[in-house]
């Protein structure tokens, strides 16, 4: 069940790097997005071009803040969770619920309905990953 729980994660890992650097490349996608679910409208129209580039500017900043946090995830994946050490499952649950469940809130505040469904999916990938394998984590040793 580990291996299966490793396999699970890796891939939402590997999702979550793709999409922060998808962001770094094109932010836009993002400010669009949640431009539209706060005001109903485009950015493009609103906003003038110095406000756009610190919103780009932010979003990239985040994102690269993200696909940190990815590679991270991946090393304590690889480092400690394949060896079914407890910090590496705590510190998956806690760093992957605050990103996830953050995401999720937010987006469910904002109606912001793909994001929404994109970060709920993050959330209950990463649960299912560790889920799987948590008896291996905590079973009593006699």
């Amino acid at each position: 069940m580990l291996k299966v729980g490793t396999i699970v994660l890796l891939v939402l890992f590997i999702l979550t790097a793709a999409y922060s650097v998808v962001n770094i490349v094109a932010p836009q996608i993002t400010l669009e997005s949640d431009f539209q679910a706060v005001v109903g409208s485009s950015y493009e129209g609103a906003l003038e071009a110095g406000p756009q580039s610190i919103a780009m500017l932010y979003l990239r900043h985040i994102s690269v803040g993200s696909l940190a946090i990815s590679t991270a995830a991946i090393f304590i994946l690889f480092g400690g969770f394949r060896k079914a050490q407890p910090w590496a499952w705590w510190a998956l649950l806690v760093s992957g619920g605050m990103v996830a469940g953050f995401g999720t809130v937010v987006n469910l505040a904002i109606a912001n309905w793909f994001d929404f469904t994109t970060h709920l999916a993050a959330l209950v990938w990463l649960l299912v990953g560790l889920l799987i394998p948590v008896k291996r984590f905590f079973s009593r040793k006699t």
